[in-house]
């Protein structure tokens, strides 16, 4: 009895706590009765005994640590990742990326992974909030499309770690263009609404749908062209220029909200004259003619404008060059473009970009261009005239019958060149214009003719003839038509554009 007695009065003492000279104590099989816990020593790091098997409670790092024969060992929970503050990054825009990442049981000294499909980095730094929320910051370059999406990993200073059961950071790149920034190309002010003069092209590396538009400014816009969101081509007819004028704009790439600016230019040349044009007919590649078929679509489509051509007797397509290509073998068949006419007109101008080689077609005429209605005296015609004698001319009809005749105008030379006819009031005019620019004219006074209602037919005359003399040999690579006089400026300036455009 008199341990427990003793026992008694030292735990009688006053706040219940036994006083330092009674601390030689032993106590065995302590069991614990009470619900508020039993309290174990508590001191810093360095208060730390160095006694096997003492139990404490660490201020320092907040753990709870034993003494074993090494050293002491801590007690330390899982941590675990709740959540983070960013679902997508943009890799590709540079700069460092700063993730506020949420949980519990983090702990100072920590660090913060990246894991990917099949590869992972650490953060840059790891800053300890508290045990419940660390920041980090990582390059934005280090995140790869090819490792999305990415989990994040809290592993403390001693190795334990927690992760996000699926991934919870994206990665979105920019657009990457294709299109080499600068020029576009030319373009004439003559084009058709429909025509496509350049396509930009943009590729999202996370396989996202492209949109286009222009940034900054309405340039295109204000210039007659229109860039297609969906597919980056751009069209239009464009306003009319005197002389070259250069459209610069800022073409912007956008997917999935990401976007990529690149500077372009396109170069707006004055076209083919549009007032009084009825019709434009071209064999260049992409416009009315593909190289199949019998029709040669009317490129005009305003007011008065003509309607298609037809091709008899299947004469021969030049894709590569854009041109077509008229008794060829030096044969002589009923080769022919007609293009319908309905009207009758006191003044007609015709432009043709054209080659005639020196072959004759069996000393007959070869007609350039045939406006005649059968059974009327008055009529106009436009044909090289060798008579037999090797002597190339150049013979028009005047509604009385040819002009020049014998003694007509040699042809300059052979080879593609624009030849012009005017018919107008007070005159007929043949233009034949270099690429040089070298030019000769041949005039007739007050002719009386009349362009009547027959169809215009281009490098011979109605197919139905049965006479061998009326062929035209050599190739075509576009036609204007217009219902006006042109004047000389009006013929010399679009014949440089053929030349330019076409030729």
């Amino acid at each position: 009895m008199t341990k427990a007695r003793d026992i008694s009065k030292l735990l009688s003492t006053a706040n219940g706590k036994i006083a330092g000279s009674n601390l030689d104590v032993s106590f065995e099989n302590i069991s614990d009765t009470g619900t508020e816990g039993t309290k174990v020593a508590s001191g810093t790091t360095a208060q730390r005994g160095s006694t096997t098997g003492q139990w404490r409670f660490n201020s320092t790092t907040g753990l709870f640590e034993g003494k074993n024969a090494t050293g002491f060992v801590a007690i330390e929970p899982t941590p675990a990742v709740s959540s983070v503050d960013v679902s997508q990054i943009q890799a590709d825009a540079g700069g460092n990326q700063t993730v506020v990442v949420t949980g519990t049981d983090f702990s100072s000294g920590g660090t913060i992974t990246f894991v990917g499909l099949s590869a992972e980095f650490n953060a840059s730094t790891t800053t300890f909030n508290s045990s419940t929320q660390v920041t980090a910051v990582a390059p934005k370059a280090s995140f790869l499309n090819a490792q999305e999406p990415y989990k994040v990993k809290f592993t403390s200073s001693t190795g334990k770690s927690g992760i996000t059961p699926n991934g919870v950071i994206n990665v979105d790149s920019s657009p990457v263009w294709n299109t080499a920034a600068g020029a576009l190309g030319n373009i004439f002010d003559d084009s058709s609404a429909s025509t496509v003069h350049a396509t930009l092209s943009a590729t999202d590396p996370d396989g996202e749908t492209v949109a286009y538009s222009e940034t900054g400014a309405t340039n295109l816009s204000g210039a007659g062209l229109s860039l297609n969101s969906s597919n980056g081509q751009i069209t239009g007819d464009p306003n009319n220029v005197s002389s070259d004028t250069t459209v610069s704009f800022t073409g912007r790439a956008t997917a999935n909200s990401q976007s990529t600016d690149r500077s372009f230019n396109i170069v707006v040349k004055q076209g083919l004259l549009q007032t009084g044009l009825i019709g434009h007919y071209s064999f260049k590649s992409g416009d009315s003619y593909s190289g199949s078929g019998s029709t040669v679509t009317n490129l005009y489509t305003g007011s008065g404008a003509l309607g298609s051509g037809t091709l008899y007797n299947s004469p021969v397509y030049d894709s590569t060059n854009g041109a077509m290509k008229f008794n060829e073998s030096g044969s002589s068949n009923h080769h022919l473009l007609s293009i319908p006419n309905s009207t009758s007109r006191t003044a007609l101008s015709m432009q043709i970009l054209m080659d005639f080689t020196a072959e004759n077609n069996g000393g007959g005429r070869s007609y350039i261009m045939d406006a005649r209605q059968s059974g009327t005296g008055s009529d106009v015609y436009w044909i090289m005239d060798s008579d037999g004698n090797g002597s190339q001319q150049l013979t028009m009809n005047n509604g009385n019958g040819e002009v020049f005749g014998n003694a007509g105008h040699s042809l300059v030379s052979y080879g593609y060149r624009v030849q012009t006819m005017i018919f107008g009031s007070g005159f007929v005019r043949w233009r034949h214009h270099q690429q040089d620019g070298t030019d000769a004219n041949y005039i007739v006074d007050n002719p009386s003719m009349t362009a009547n209602s027959g169809n215009y037919d281009i490098m011979g005359i109605e197919p139905n003839d049965s006479s061998n003399n009326y062929y035209a040999r050599g190739n075509i690579k576009a036609i204007l038509i217009y219902g006006a006089k042109l004047t000389e400026a009006q013929a010399d300036t679009n014949a440089s554009i053929l030349w330019n455009n076409y030729g």
